[in-house]
């Protein structure tokens, strides 16, 4: 089985590289990301191979459609 965790992000650079740590170590196996960032949390996402980034340009939240964007992305 694997498991998978989606998440919206925005400007999270102070925590995103333990964040990822922290869940990797849990044996989660993929993390998909909507981020609307531009502080660098982007290239820290992208840095490790089990996220996938999508960026979400959208100046609101729209955080139920792209949960369940990212949702259908981790089933697959």
């Amino acid at each position: 089985m694997t498991v998978a965790i989606v998440a919206i992000s925005r400007n999270e650079a102070d925590i995103a590289d333990l964040w990822i740590r922290h869940h990797l170590a849990e044996n989660v196996d993929a993390i998909y990301i909507a981020d609307a960032s531009d502080d660098g949390t982007k290239d820290i996402l992208r840095s490790f191979d089990e996220v996938t980034v999508l960026d979400d340009t959208n100046e609101f939240c729209l955080q139920a459609e792209w949960t369940n964007r990212l949702a259908a992305m981790a089933a697959e």
